[in-house]
């Protein structure tokens, strides 16, 4: 017996209508949110610097002296993935006449609400158009993609081409074309160089679609699977290719990252677990799994079955980040959003059989639960993050060091909001450091190359692991790259209860020059640094 009617006459019409209201009222909520989130505050401030940087550089109307602060700052930030985002900030500064973080708000939120249009367009190949509003009101209005929509991260423009790459795959599949192919592969290749997470989800998706119909190694060698693979590793692999093996400034972050012996740590497995359900909600996570057995076509089940492989994949990959943040779980996300779809299909479907206009009620009323009882969950979110020192603390600092090079701060988030607002340069300073003489005596190269023997080099490699150490204040002043002048304290609870030492050494070697509730200055220019 069909349960599913076919849908009447206005609901073509009544779809789009309800779509651009659940795309309004995301981009509302977006809006009304007036503070900019603390949401993985170091790794937005780092990408804010160096798009400031990058404008600067190129404005000749900047005092020179900004300009210098600027690129000395951004040298001092770490390369993690190809600066695509923060170049298309600095057009966007240039365009806008001047910088203003608000810009990046609205880049990422448009970037995200693009990814919602994609995910609506997947959902209704696997599902039907009602039950699609069901994933993309789920995908909208997550209180982490609420955050993460509205941060300078790379991560919203990921996931926009992780479901642009889904949604090329899905088409080629259902109706194979070389221009298809070669669509999902460009689109697949720019996904996975703006963040290499990303290349496991996709690949799991086109090798579990290409085998829906055998499940056969041979079929990996399939020609269009061989054209994939070359024309989306033509465009990321260059990049970091060079940069892990060649030139090697990311081989460090690949190491780190990538660490097998994670395996045997309970703490591996349960922050795994608690950052995934974080990220994504228990009880979405608990109707996304019931809903996977409703997947009726094969296209459908291979799809998600492909992602899901490539999510977990990704995890016994990267052992590393996969427990510490919830923005690694992002492919999760889009899996649960697109498992949702077939449970709230049959849902509907239930009511269709007493009356048809259960078929305009349910998806509105559904969406509207949804967003009423997000919002607590939202606020909470936003509201979870430390508060670093507003911008007119931090500039107050900045011109009572006299926008230094030469810092040393002790502030939230690794100090990178004080650094960017004050316009000063210079390092954090940590009461524990990784030991990185053994990190690079262990890990150098990617296979332990000191070793002669395979078998041991291979070993060694599997068991690596990181180790964290103490470091005496002279240890710490000698691991600097420059001489300090200042020392800057603003985070005065780590202060007082992990430094100490620091404390102590301070009072002793250096002049205490400004004191005030939000901030301590110490001068370093006349003092001995380094010395016990």
């Amino acid at each position: 017996m069909q349960l599913k009617p076919q849908p009447s006459p206005t609901w073509p019409r009544l779809q789009w209508v309800l779509l651009a209201v659940l795309f309004l009222a995301a981009l509302g909520e977006r809006l009304a949110t007036a503070q900019w989130p603390a949401i993985i505050a170091e790794r937005q401030f780092r990408s804010a610097i160096i798009a400031r940087a990058d404008y600067f550089d190129e404005n000749r109307d900047i005092a020179d002296w900004r300009r210098e602060m600027a690129r000395v700052s951004k040298q001092r930030q770490n390369i993690l993935e190809p600066p695509i985002l923060e170049n298309i900030v600095a057009l966007l500064y240039r365009l806008a006449g001047g910088v203003n973080l608000e810009i990046v708000r609205l880049l990422s939120t448009f970037f995200w609400l693009m990814g919602g249009m994609f995910l609506y367009l997947i959902a209704v190949r696997i599902s039907s158009p009602p039950a699609a509003l069901f994933a993309v009101a789920y995908f909208l209005f997550l209180p982490m993609g609420v955050a993460l929509s509205m941060s300078f991260l790379p991560e919203p423009l990921m996931v926009m081409m992780f479901l642009g790459g889904i949604y090329t795959i899905l088409r080629y599949f259902e109706k194979p074309a070389r221009s298809r192919l070669i669509a999902a592969g460009i689109i697949t290749g720019l996904a996975v160089l703006i963040k290499p997470f990303c290349l496991f989800g996709l690949l799991g998706a086109f090798v579990a679609l290409a085998l829906r119909e055998t499940w056969h190694w041979k079929r990996l060698l399939r020609a269009d699977m061989i054209v994939f693979l070359m024309v989306s590793s033509l465009i990321w692999m260059p990049f970091y290719g060079y940069a892990i093996f060649i030139a090697q400034f990311l081989s460090g972050n690949f190491r780190i990252s990538v660490l097998p012996s994670f395996y045997f740590k309970l703490h591996y497995w349960g922050g795994w677990f608690y950052q995934a359900v974080d990220a994504v909600g228990y009880a979405p996570l608990i109707l996304a799994l019931l809903g996977l057995p409703l997947l009726r076509n094969h296209l459908a089940k291979a799809l998600i079955l492909g992602l899901m492989a490539g999510y977990v994949l990704f995890g016994l990959v990267y052992t590393y980040p996969i427990g510490i943040a919830g923005y690694y779980h992002l492919q999760l996300v889009i899996i649960v959003a697109l498992a949702l779809a077939p449970l709230g299909e049959t849902f509907m479907n239930l009511f269709w059989q007493g009356s048809r206009q259960w078929q305009r009620r349910v998806p509105i009323l559904a969406a509207v639960l949804l967003i009423v009882f997000n919002q607590s969950d939202i606020r909470n979110h936003l509201n979870s993050y430390r508060q670093y020192e507003s911008p007119e603390i931090a500039r107050e600092i900045g011109e009572a060091v006299r926008h230094s090079g030469k810092v040393v701060y002790l502030a939230p988030y690794y100090g990178k909001p004080l650094e960017y607002y004050s316009e000063i340069s210079g390092t954090y300073w940590p009461e524990q450091t990784v030991n990185w003489d053994w990190v690079n005596e262990k890990t150098s190269g990617i296979i332990a190359p000191e070793e002669s023997n395979w078998f041991r080099r291979i070993h060694k490699w599997l068991t690596r692991d990181i180790e964290t150490r103490q470091l005496s204040i002279a240890e710490r002043f000698a691991a600097l790259s420059f001489v300090p002048e200042y020392f800057i304290v603003t985070d005065f609870r780590r202060f007082n209860r992990h430094h100490q030492d620091t404390k102590a050494y301070l009072a002793e070697h250096a002049t205490l020059l400004k004191q005030t509730q939000h901030y301590l200055i110490y001068d370093l220019r006349m003092s001995s640094v380094g010395e016990e």
